[in-house]
């Protein structure tokens, strides 16, 4: 998948999304640059889910997580990832979801997002936390 940093402005789609400085990056991640590790809480990871569930921006196929593979001992991902809520399952990697925060800016992560958070410990930032804790 492609890498973008978190915050900044989108730019994965810019060919159908005009760049737009409003549209931030948030989980784009990759195995050539670290990323913040920390505890998300229940109910935000359950919004983050709950959205996951409506991508936009899907494609045809899947993007793998590499972050098992590089793990010690290796435990390579599932391919498509999964993600877990309860009972329910999600195959992510192949969307994106919008979740609108304030003064017009939007945040845009791809669907691994929830795997990221779930399974390697991924803490977005505080900021995009914040919008789905208070606005979901």
């Amino acid at each position: 998948m492609t890498y973008f940093a978190d915050l900044s402005p989108y730019g994965y789609r810019v060919v159908e999304t005009r760049f737009n400085e409003r549209l931030l990056n948030v989980g784009w991640l990759d195995a050539s640059a670290p990323f913040s590790k920390g505890p998300v809480e229940h109910d935000v990871f359950e919004r983050l889910f709950r959205r996951c569930e409506k991508p936009v921006n899907r494609c045809r196929g899947f993007h793998h997580c590499l972050y098992g593979s590089l793990e010690s001992p290796p435990s390579p991902c599932s391919i498509p990832a999964p993600s877990t809520l309860g009972p329910w399952t999600l195959v992510v990697g192949n969307g994106e979801i919008r979740v609108p925060g304030q003064n017009g800016i939007v945040y845009a992560a791809p669907t691994l997002i929830c795997h990221y958070v779930q399974r390697h410990g991924y803490c977005p930032p505080a900021e995009f936390l914040e919008v789905l804790r208070n606005y979901g």
